[in-house]
């Protein structure tokens, strides 16, 4: 972005902000809920230190709010604005969390530091746990007998990866769906084995894969992190029924997350999709199921977020947002939509990681169906999930019509 787009996005910001104080008053002391259109012209001239021509104000209050129109004659028009709020969207509970990359796609968050107390008392479990983790991996990538477990020790044997220095809460989260995943193929890998549909588990499998699982335990509780997960896991119960139709819901919406690169990273949706897999089934069910349930719950929150994020990428339809919603750009957690007039004005908005807002909104308008689906399936904590789909929903409407 040139310095020149930058100073114009910085000042449509420094508007917005200035100007959203004072807006909102007024529509609040409006008995009509409208403004005159003079009124906000002699406001944006006080906030200017000068006169402004009110077709260039129009211009700029249009992408700073975007709620109105405008037509040939600017005085006494009054400008009905777009007043629905964005749904609260909560915070990411403790389990699977997921934040922004660089580039603005979503990927697995890693949370903060372990204290050095809890890195001393890991560290000699953690290089125990890694070796254990390699001698298995290494056992059932080199047989196609135990393919069920190949995939859980990656991941599992990816998060171990880090040195102890360097782990974080949010390895630990990852940790433990990981650990959930490997206990429920090693239970699949014995039905197989019963029914003959795999070898006897040899003892280049089993030996590696007990100590690990042995040490998975002591060594999440030896953190805060792990010892909230295992607690909020003992504590919480939902029925097999109710889990059984949040994961047909999620599995039905991962399966459309794996064509969203744009959206999120393959590890992520890898993840969300293991977890996922592993809820109501084997004998670690209720831990599962809460596991799956936070990190869907956790990963729709940071989609919404993302949704609702002031940085879009909306270039000619075509691109995600376009095909969906024409030119549109969600402003900020206001919930106020702006409309972009042209590609210079389009240009000077983009930030990083628009490409990943796009496909944030492109991908809710388009499954808005299933997500709301899963919010039913999800019960009251899900429940912000169809008001905000309503609210995305609305705006593309609005604006998809501006053009």
């Amino acid at each position: 972005m040139d310095l020149l787009k930058q100073q114009e996005t910085e000042r449509v910001e420094e508007f917005r902000q200035s100007f959203g104080e004072f807006f909102d008053q007024r529509i609040e002391a409006s008995e009509s809920g409208s403004i005159s259109g003079q009124d906000i012209y002699n406001q944006y001239k006080l906030w200017l230190g000068q006169d402004r021509d009110p077709f260039e104000f129009a211009r700029y209050y249009r992408l700073a709010f975007g709620g109105f129109r405008f037509g040939s004659k600017f005085q006494g028009i009054a400008w009905k604005p777009i007043r629905a709020a964005t749904p609260e969207i909560p915070d990411q509970v403790v389990g699977v969390r997921f934040e922004q990359e660089v580039d603005g796609r979503l990927s697995l968050a890693r949370g903060a530091p372990l204290t050095e107390q809890e890195r001393g008392r890991l560290s000699g479990l953690h290089e125990m746990m890694r070796e254990a983790a390699e001698d298995l991996f290494e056992s059932v990538r080199s047989s196609n007998g135990y393919t069920t477990l190949r995939r859980p020790t990656e991941r599992y044997l990816k998060v171990l990866q880090h040195p102890t220095s360097e782990l974080r809460d949010g390895d630990i989260e990852v940790l433990y769906a990981c650990g959930l995943s490997l206990q429920a193929a090693r239970e699949t890998l014995a039905r197989e084995i019963d029914r003959g549909d795999a070898p006897s588990e040899d003892i280049r499998i089993a030996s590696p894969l007990q100590q690990l699982l042995g040490l998975h335990g002591p060594f999440l509780q030896s953190t805060k992190r792990g010892i909230e997960l295992y607690d909020q896991t003992d504590r919480d119960r939902r029925t097999h029924a109710d889990e059984m139709e949040l994961k047909n819901k999620q599995s039905a919406l991962n399966k459309l997350l794996a064509e969203a690169p744009s959206l999120i990273s393959p590890v992520a949706q890898q993840t969300i999709e293991a977890v996922t897999s592993t809820m109501a089934i084997g004998s670690q069910e209720h831990r599962s199921n809460v596991t799956g349930r936070n990190a869907i719950r956790n990963l729709w929150s940071a989609v919404a977020r993302l949704a609702a994020s002031p940085r879009m990428h909306v270039n000619a339809a075509g691109t995600a947002a376009g095909a969906v919603a024409g030119k549109m750009l969600l402003a900020s957690n206001t919930g106020i939509a702006v409309v972009a007039g042209g590609a210079a004005t389009v240009d000077a908005i983009v930030g990083t990681g628009g490409q990943a807002v796009a496909a944030a909104q492109a991908f809710v308008l388009q499954n808005g169906i299933l997500i709301k689906a899963l919010a039913d399936a999800g019960g009251p904590s899900f429940g912000w999930i169809k008001p905000f789909v309503d609210w995305l929903k609305h705006h593309a409407q609005r604006f998809g019509h501006e053009q």
